[in-house]
Order: C-alpha cells, then structure tokens, then sequence
C-alpha cells in the first residue's frame, strides 16, 4: 500500500477513518495463520479470458469480531 493510500485509509483528514488502525497488529497474524482463504479475479480482469486468481481473502475469526486483509496481486507481488 503506498503512503498517501495508507494515510486516507487511516486518518481522520477526509473521513472519521482513524479508527481503523485499531486491528493493524493483527495483519500480521492473519497472513501468518488465516482461518480461511478465499480466491478471486478482481472486478477488471473479468472481462478478458484470463482465469488468473488476482484477489485473496485472508479471515481470521476472533470471538466477537471477523477481520479481513484483501491482497492483490499485481506484476507478481501481492499488495496490501
């Protein structure tokens, strides 16, 4: 994730998104150790016939909470 995207996502200066950082630490965990993994194309890939997975769902389940981390893969490297 570039700066300027993190910085949107997480602050308050466009949005009340601050409260977002509260699971950042948990990232981690969940690339380490998922309860499951789902795989996708993304949204603009569909059109072509490539049957690429470009998208995968990392969720951990907590006892009151469920997290997800969205990564992407562009030019073979996956993105936050």
């Amino acid at each position: 994730m570039k700066k300027k995207d993190y910085n949107v996502h997480t602050t308050n200066v466009s949005k009340n998104r601050a409260y977002r950082t509260k699971y950042l630490n948990e990232i981690f965990e969940m690339v380490k150790n998922p309860d499951e993994v789902w795989l996708g194309r993304d949204v603009v890939d569909r059109g072509n016939n490539d049957m690429k997975l470009s998208n995968f769902n990392l969720i951990k389940y907590y006892k009151d909470t469920t997290l997800v981390v969205s990564l992407k893969v562009v030019d073979n490297k996956l993105l936050l």
